[in-house]
């Protein structure tokens, strides 16, 4: 079982950089950030570089709703290509309220505006052609990135279309806020045509422990800094 940490950003770019060193010494697999109020996750992540070159490091989420699809995978790409080929792209359509409020969308056909917006992300970030119209979304065009290998694609979904479309258009499903039944639940939802990677931030917004795989200790982690028991 591979065991993540979620990274606050809600402090100077400097200290969030070396949580994320910090968590790979620890042995955490990856690293996640979210779309919040402060820093861009992605820039985020394009910063880190070559840094903690052990752990990978992943977006939960990026919020579909501002981000042209064709814009999201060239800087997904280009994040890609700065940290060695480490990313695992997670998008999600975020919430009615943030979306309104924040953002200024309107908060028509969401199911139908995710279904559009992978049909354009998931084929750009391997390269490829594509000329969509629809309601939600138009996009024509490639993205032209040499010598970089598309990343991971998670879906955040708890519905049972959502879940659908995390299994038929991504490589698997983050989920939050869930008990002990949710991740075998989406698993089955996601079925077997995708879900490749059924995985999310384990413990994401909320406090907690993890072991620690290489010391057999376990750190503690506040407020999203990892920090060793003494």
């Amino acid at each position: 079982m591979q065991i993540g940490v979620w990274i606050d950003d809600d402090r100077p770019l400097a200290a969030v950089l070396a949580d994320v060193e910090e968590a790979d010494r620890l042995g955490f697999s990856r690293a996640w950030f979210g779309q919040r109020t402060g820093w861009d996750p992605l820039s985020v992540i394009a910063a880190v570089g070559d840094r903690a070159p052990g752990i990978g490091l992943g977006t939960a989420v990026v919020v579909t709703w501002p981000h042209h699809p064709l814009a999201l995978a060239a800087q997904a790409l280009s994040t890609q290509a700065a940290t060695g080929g480490r990313l695992t792209l997670g998008v999600g359509p975020s919430h009615q309220m943030i979306v309104e409020n924040r953002y200024g969308y309107p908060w028509t056909r969401p199911g139908q505006h995710v279904e559009d917006h992978l049909a354009v992300l998931a084929p750009a970030l391997r390269g490829e052609d594509v000329e969509i119209r629809t309601a939600t979304v138009t996009a024509a065009g490639r993205v032209s990135v040499p010598e970089v290998a598309p990343p991971p694609l998670l879906l955040a979904a708890h519905g049972p279309r959502l879940l659908r479309l995390a299994g038929e258009r991504a490589d698997g499903v983050i989920t939050t806020w869930s008990g002990p039944r949710g991740p075998g639940g989406a698993r089955r939802a996601t079925g077997a045509r995708g879900g490749r990677r059924a995985s999310g931030p384990a413990g994401r917004g909320r406090r907690g422990r993890h072991p620690d795989p290489r010391s057999g200790r376990r750190p503690r982690l506040r407020g999203g800094r990892v920090r060793r028991r003494r």
